[in-house]
């Protein structure tokens, strides 16, 4: 076959690279090479909206592409891809494809018929037969359950972009799952945009009993999941973390804002007291649970009181880590055609005041596991630590210790010796 090399550059979410590791997997079954993009014929740029500097730089980057590699077939897919793939086109002739999420799949016949079209149907894949690359060496991998969402967050493009919650058959999810435990994968990731709500289209299995099934699976090791949406955190769900073994103990739970004014100006579906009701549901089963979240400061109408709420219920939670990010209109949204109108400079104040909390917390959460005996799922020698390996602890801290590479895979008990706000460092027991 010829021209048949390719590269692909991924922004944004880890469904993002799930996409790019699938698109991957599907041009290497069909003969393709992968390659650096400076030798590469077509190049692919995947793409995330969700934030304008995400969407800015990936379209910056797209663009010096197209203009540096003028014999390359350069395209776009991901949601930038169908949020404005159209225009893309009719403005950038250099561009030479746009492809959307839902159509992924087709992507190595839209390339190989060199269709210079925009192919932007949202809903049109169901992750039903799509696999992503595993690494070489890899003892992780992600896994895609569901696609799409129907929440409609004031704030969010992902409905617009991603189409309406589709999931995935379960028994094609058991499916991967053990082709990548044969592959020496011990540890997957179910992703989705708001996993807690997956339904098997098959069998009308909810979440609940997805991971019960997955937790069955001979050879895997450790089961984590992302992202969640509090209104859709069952207490069914919640048992299920809490009893299966190979579940980890970690939950991402967004909140968002600590203000039930501005969460209904959110779309959230829930209020503080009803956020603050499942973390005390979720603590009761699982006390040592490590609980992080997605925050946005300076949203249309956030006063002074409603930041003092954010604040009032990080300390409450005492979360392990945030995630956190100053509001920014994305045009087709529901806040876009809210009054955006806090000041930017107190949204960064704002916004500071989050990251520099969330700092102390961490610390306090890593510090607060000094002394004591962790199981870590080794991932790797550490580049940075001659003589050292890394790997995960349940609670997802990335832990450091004496080993070598022989210990890839394994899950060891290390005692925790010390501790930085992101980091432990640990001994083998």
């Amino acid at each position: 076959m010829q021209n048949n090399r390719f590269h692909i550059i991924t922004y944004g979410c880890q469904m993002n690279e799930y996409d790019s590791a699938a698109v991957s997997e599907m041009f290497l079954r069909k003969g393709w090479v992968s390659v650096p993009e400076n030798e590469a014929d077509v190049i692919i740029v995947n793409t995330c909206a969700v934030r304008q500097n995400a969407e800015n730089r990936a379209l910056g980057r797209l663009l010096t592409l197209a203009g540096t590699y003028p014999e390359s077939r350069v395209g776009i897919i991901g949601c930038v891809a169908q949020e404005i793939g159209k225009k893309l086109l009719e403005k950038y002739p250099k561009i030479a494809f746009a492809v959307g999420p839902g159509e992924i799949h087709r992507l190595p016949e839209i390339i190989a018929g060199f269709d210079r079209s925009a192919h932007l149907d949202v809903d049109c894949l169901d992750g039903k037969g799509l696999r992503a690359e595993i690494k070489s060496g890899s003892v992780k991998a992600f896994i895609a359950i569901s696609r799409g969402c129907e929440n409609f967050c004031s704030y969010c493009i992902v409905p617009y972009v991603r189409g309406k919650l589709r999931g995935r058959p379960m028994s094609d999810i058991i499916e991967e799952i053990k082709r990548d435990i044969d592959l020496y994968v011990v540890e997957i990731t179910l992703l989705g945009q708001n996993v807690n709500s997956y339904i098997d289209p098959e069998t009308g299995a909810d979440f609940a009993e997805l991971l019960e099934k997955v937790d069955a699976i001979d050879g895997l090791r450790r089961i984590r999941f992302v992202t969640n949406h509090p209104k859709d955190m069952s207490e069914r769900v919640i048992e299920a973390i809490s009893c299966l073994p190979h579940v980890c103990e970690s939950i991402h739970l967004p909140v968002q804002s600590g203000s039930s004014k501005i969460l209904k100006l959110m779309n959230r579906g829930y209020s503080r007291e009803k956020y603050l009701d499942i973390v005390r549901k979720i603590r009761e089963k699982m006390p040592d649970i490590a609980l992080t979240t997605d925050i946005i400061t300076g949203f249309p109408g956030e006063a002074d009181e409603d930041f003092q709420d954010t604040v009032t219920l990080y300390r409450e939670v005492g979360y392990a880590g945030a995630f956190a990010f100053r509001y920014s209109p994305r045009p087709g949204t529901a806040a876009s055609n809210m009054i955006d109108d806090v000041p930017e400079k107190l949204k960064i104040e704002r916004l500071t005041a989050i990251i520099d909390m969330s700092q102390k917390f961490a610390e306090k959460f890593s510090k607060s596991l000094i002394g004591k005996n962790r199981k870590i799922l080794v991932e790797g020698e550490s580049a940075k630590n001659p003589g050292m390996v890394f790997g995960l602890d349940r609670a997802g801290r990335k832990v450091i210790l004496p080993g070598k590479k022989d210990l890839r895979g394994q899950i060891v008990n290390v005692i925790i010796d010390r501790a930085e706000k992101w980091f432990l460092f640990g001994t083998k027991i």
